[in-house]
């Protein structure tokens, strides 16, 4: 699990020319999104409207803004590319923290430049992380790394406090890097929430966090693509 995000991955390849190894690493990020809210893992609350519709005038946003302003939390927003935005080599532009709708519209407004046509906009809201990790579950098999800050984990720029392999459908877990015991801890809770999940306990990619206040899971990824489930 280490190198560039699969995001990176597809544009690069399509770059080169090799559009069919391109798709075999490609996901849709609002199918991936449905699906997490369809499974009942524990999850933030999400939000995916065109960028037309990013305005003041649209009720639902504001709605959504202000509901989560007024518990404190923060949000989490991304700029997706479209079908055409992807065919332009356009890459999922996030930012993240205690932001308010002028902030948001500035974020927008850099990495969109006009192309309105070319973007999907996702909000969630969102709070400081204690931890962040992956877990890839295929069949009988598992396996979990657990760091500090998700993005970093992710993108192969911070090395796992715990890692675990799950081998057979009675298997045990074994342990190749256990750093901290909080981190193993909690990425072994994160483990059993999705492995006695009956709409996720056989297959799957996960990214979750854990919450710096209250100390929650929250999941806010889960991909079914075979290139996501052979990092197992």
């Amino acid at each position: 699990m280490s190198g560039k995000t699969m995001s990176n991955w597809e544009t690069a390849l399509r770059r080169d020319g090799e559009g069919e190894l391109a798709d075999k690493v490609h996901t849709e990020k609002s199918e991936d999104m449905i699906r997490l809210q369809q499974s009942g893992l524990p999850q933030f609350d999400y939000l995916e409207i065109p960028y037309a519709d990013f305005t003041e005038n649209n009720r639902q946003l504001i709605e959504f803004i202000s509901k989560y302003i007024q518990q404190g939390k923060g949000f989490c927003i991304r700029a997706l590319p479209t079908e055409e935005g992807r065919k332009r080599e356009l890459t999922r532009e996030p930012t993240k923290g205690y932001l308010n709708y002028e902030s948001m519209e500035n974020f927008l407004e850099k990495v969109i430049r006009g192309d309105e046509n070319l973007w999907t906009i996702g909000l969630s809201d969102w709070e400081p992380n204690e931890y962040g990790g992956i877990i890839v579950i295929k069949n009988f098999s598992a396996r979990g790394e657990i760091t500090r800050e998700l993005d970093r984990l992710t993108a192969g720029k911070e090395n796992p406090l715990a890692g675990f392999k799950f081998d057979g459908e009675f298997g045990r877990a074994k342990w190749y890097i256990e750093k901290e015991e909080s981190a193993k801890e909690e990425l072994w809770r994160a483990f059993q929430i999705v492995r006695t999940n009956p709409n996720t306990n056989r297959k799957g990619y996960f990214e979750f966090v854990v919450t710096e206040k209250g100390g929650e899971i929250k999941f806010l990824d889960y991909k079914i693509n075979e290139a996501y489930l052979n990092l197992i």
